[in-house]
């Protein structure tokens, strides 16, 4: 069931383009978003897709499982982005393990993928190190992108 190669990639592609993605972010650094996000559209002109998704905004990531909850019905697999960044308080442990586990309850009640790329990290520049614009291969938008679309594939060739 495994995807070998790209090219069985760009079959599956081919045969299920109209596979529809929603994209979840959290408002918070905002530039590092907009990175994941650029991430995201060279993944489709890399799979030679239209750069067509509908994008969801929250105030942070404690409230992306809520909108993944409203509109998950809507499409094939969704995408949460954001980012949270360790502070002195415990806010941090809290934010990140109720995203976390908010998503996973969608994801498992509905039986559709939800590619998780919440940032959650120690400092600022480990952020920008995984919304690399110079070298798509470490931006997590591009990996969540094609993440989609494995996935996506994997579960069409299980239940057949």
């Amino acid at each position: 069931m495994f995807i070998e190669n790209s090219n069985d990639l760009n079959s599956a592609i081919e045969k299920n383009r109209d596979w529809k993605v929603g994209v979840v972010v959290s408002e918070y650094y905002s530039e590092i978003i907009s990175n994941l996000l650029l991430g995201v559209d060279k993944a489709l002109e890399n799979l030679h897709l239209p750069k067509t998704y509908d994008l969801y905004k929250v105030p942070g990531a404690f409230e992306i499982p809520l909108m993944c909850k409203k509109i998950i019905n809507k499409y094939d697999a969704l995408i949460t982005l954001g980012v949270v960044i360790k502070g002195d308080t415990d806010h941090y442990k809290y934010v990140c393990q109720k995203c976390a586990d908010g998503i996973m309850e969608v994801q498992l009640e509905n039986g559709k993928p939800i590619i998780f790329e919440v940032l959650m990290v120690k400092k600022i520049e480990d952020a920008l190190k995984r919304a690399d614009i110079e070298n798509y291969n470490n931006n997590k938008g591009f990996e969540a992108l094609m993440s989609v679309y494995r996935t996506l594939t994997s579960i069409k060739r299980a239940i057949k």
